[in-house]
């Protein structure tokens, strides 16, 4: 069963292309620069059997990583939606593949500097998390240009528990998608242990009984229930 996850995962299209590619790069450039920064910058300085060992070994832990990466589904999450699920997921997937490395490098290729490791997993790590969230960022600034152009709607939910935070979450991915230009100003809850406070930093105004007022007050254009 794992073995045909693995096969779906890779599933290759150029969606999936991009990714792999990206982060075979990162992979390569990471563990390139950690060698450059530990001998002061000098391409020269590099010790011959430490460029021996990256340059045999990049390729095969090229093909691991990406096959690590594809076992944690990474080419298969819609990064525009990215979670923190989504993040531990990297954390995990960029620990095992580092873990490789450095078993793997060690025992075909002999040691390698402490720094070489440290510099490198750290790179490879930011760099990969850099990869991924920078095309939300973008999206997200792409959205935001375009949903200017479309009217907010000041949004009232009424119900400040589970269900209600589901219509919020569900409206926020809405306006980053640009299918909306949403804005919920406040909850209406009956529950006068909730009143005052926040859920998605917007605050609970009052119960049921007070809705035609708050929402004058509020210039509300929708009540969602």
């Amino acid at each position: 069963m794992k073995r045909d996850l693995l096969i779906s995962n890779l599933k290759i299209n150029k969606y999936t292309l991009f990714w792999m590619i990206g982060d075979s790069v990162i992979l390569i450039f990471s563990f390139f620069l950690a060698l450059y920064l530990r001998f002061d910058m000098k391409f020269s300085m590099i010790p011959l059997r430490y460029l021996i060992a990256y340059k045999d070994f990049m390729i095969p832990i090229s093909v691991i990583t990406v096959l690590i990466y594809s076992f944690y589904d990474m080419y298969r999450v819609v990064w525009e939606y990215v979670s923190y699920r989504d993040l531990l997921k990297i954390t995990q997937a960029c620990f095992l593949s580092i873990l490789v490395h450095i078993i793997g490098i060690s025992i075909f290729f002999g040691r390698m500097p402490i720094s070489y490791f440290f510099v490198g997993s750290l790179c490879q790590y930011v760099f990969t998390l850099i990869l991924r969230f920078s095309r939300r960022i973008f999206l997200k600034n792409k959205i935001n240009d375009t949903s200017g152009n479309l009217e907010e709607s000041r949004v009232m939910i009424v119900g400040a528990g589970s269900a209600g935070k589901v219509i919020h979450d569900d409206i926020l991915q809405s306006n980053q998608a640009g299918e909306s230009n949403l804005k919920v100003v406040c909850y209406i809850d009956d529950d006068k242990n909730k009143l005052g406070r926040f859920i998605n930093s917007t605050p609970i105004l009052g119960g049921r009984d007070e809705i035609k007022r708050i929402a004058i007050d509020k210039n509300i254009d929708q009540i969602l229930v």
